[in-house]
């Protein structure tokens, strides 16, 4: 086979030259031909204009902001029963399937279990503490917008909005954003868009905002560091020390700015380090009026401090916690859910894969005077086990908490947890559980497979309670309770 590739001046006809060469026959063989429009010639996002772009930034980050709140919840409620609709029609498949959770799903209609009202945001507005800010081409066309990407990410035609009125996003991230387009555009060097790392003479990239309920803003600018010398690097540091600290953004009042000369897509801290550029380390937050966190340039924390206290009041009230408890903390993150529970067990154990978080997970034990909490840095999959079998030995009593990222839980930590019979009881926590996330709740309860290393008596799904983290957007975050079928 053999490929050719023909350009044509604007003003030739390619649609007519197309319909020729496809009429043109060899013997036993045939020419196919199709048209490829230049990348300047097609629209990075249709229908996407000046006038219209706060709608369709709408659209795109707040669709659910057309409805009233309680249709908002109605519509998020329906969307967990579906999913968990799914996992028990996959589960009632299942010819090794425990009969007592068969029995459950047939008598709930085809449910997974009790799904309760989903639980309301106590703030519904500019709610979020954490923002990634993009640049992309805007409306407009200018190569050096900066606000929220919309369009397809797997095509790379995407177009990048101002953050304009969006009613989730705080005013201080909101003016951070409108400074770093100012800039920018003023800088030397070129920005760059998120799919364009293997250019060569492209450099600011994209910048997260932070910040607390005392409003202290953290700046985290991420930068392409090319052939760049250290002496250089350091100039482009000065650079945003000089904007934000002593020029025209000292009015963003950054508590903390940050710095990251980052090659890759991502760079944990340990393969590049965060540079503080200018300011505080560290942002601090308080949870449920009596708990204090340190947050990090990499820390996981929930994005809507308000909504993220009814969660994790309504994980304390359901995890079913004794003295004697050693509570397991599966992707502990901070030590949020540790620490928060830490009152009501023996023993609290938190794993993560992320140093930095088991770093500040450890320095917020002692920032809350928590001495029944131990921290171990290592992949889940890598740690449960030994760790529920040392506890099996000492007989004791365990319940789980699991809050993975969206990516979801490998297989290898729910078979670990399945095996571990002496886990009574387990809170499954799911930022998006229409993902990744189903498929361990199937494993969880499915029945065993040993080939596929599912031992151990399965869990029963108790309840689901969603919590609404993310108001004006689809998301919901979902605690599914289980306990151990005894």
């Amino acid at each position: 086979m053999i490929s050719s590739l023909f350009l044509f001046r604007k003003h030739e006809s390619p649609k007519s030259i197309i319909r020729v060469i496809r009429n043109y026959t060899f013997p036993l063989s045939r020419l196919f031909a199709s048209q490829h429009l230049q990348e300047d010639e097609r629209p990075l996002v249709e229908g996407v204009t000046v006038e219209n772009m706060n709608e369709k930034l709408f659209e795109a980050i707040v669709p659910y902001y057309k409805y009233s709140y309680k249709q908002q919840l109605e519509l998020k409620h329906e969307r967990i029963r579906k999913t968990l609709q799914d996992v028990a029609t996959t589960l009632i498949w299942d010819e090794k399937l425990h009969p007592f959770i068969r029995k459950q799903i047939q008598s709930l209609n085809g449910a997974l279990c009790p799904i309760e009202a989903v639980k309301p945001s106590p703030r519904l507005d500019y709610y979020r503490n954490k923002d990634e800010i993009s640049i992309g081409v805007g409306p407009d066309g200018d190569e050096k917008t900066v606000g929220f990407l919309i369009g397809k990410m797997t095509t790379n035609r995407q177009m990048c909005i101002p953050s304009g009125e969006l009613p989730n996003t705080r005013a201080s991230h909101k003016l951070v954003a409108k400074h770093y387009q100012n800039f920018i555009r003023n800088h030397r060097l070129n920005a760059m868009h998120q799919d364009q790392l293997r250019h060569t003479d492209l450099y600011w990239r994209h910048v997260t905002v932070r910040s607390n309920e005392a409003g202290h803003v953290m700046m985290v600018v991420f930068f392409h560091p090319q052939a760049l010398t250290e002496a250089e690097l350091i100039e482009c540091q000065r650079d945003l020390r000089d904007y934000f600290v002593d020029g025209p953004g000292r009015e963003c009042n950054i508590k903390s700015l940050y710095f990251q000369a980052c090659r890759h897509t991502r760079c944990s801290c340990d393969r590049s380090p965060f540079q503080l550029v200018f300011g505080e380390p560290y942002l601090y937050e308080t949870l449920l009026e009596k708990f204090r966190f340190r947050i990090s340039p990499e820390s996981f924390f929930q994005v809507n401090l308000k909504a993220a206290e009814v969660l994790y009041t309504s994980v304390r009230e359901e995890a079913a916690l004794r003295s004697n408890t050693t509570l397991l903390d599966v992707c502990c993150g901070t030590g949020v859910f540790g620490i928060v529970m830490s009152d009501l067990v023996e023993q609290v154990i938190g794993i993560d894969s992320v140093p930095l978080a088991i770093e500040d997970a450890r320095v917020n034990s002692q920032l809350n005077g928590i001495e029944n909490a131990d921290w171990l840095f290592g992949t889940a999959q890598s740690r449960v086990k030994s760790i529920c079998s040392t506890l099996k030995e000492g007989d004791k009593d365990v319940v789980a908490i699991i809050n993975p990222a969206r990516s979801g839980l490998p297989n290898k930590v729910v078979h670990a947890l399945r095996a571990a019979e002496n886990v009574r009881r387990l809170i499954f926590v799911a930022c998006k559980p229409e993902g990744p996330a189903m498929h361990s709740f199937y494993e969880l309860s499915c029945g065993e497979r040993r080939r596929e290393g599912i031992t151990g008596a399965p869990f029963i799904p108790v309840k689901a309670i969603p919590v609404d983290m993310f108001p004006h957007t689809e998301s919901v975050e979902l605690i599914l309770v289980y306990d151990r079928l005894q």
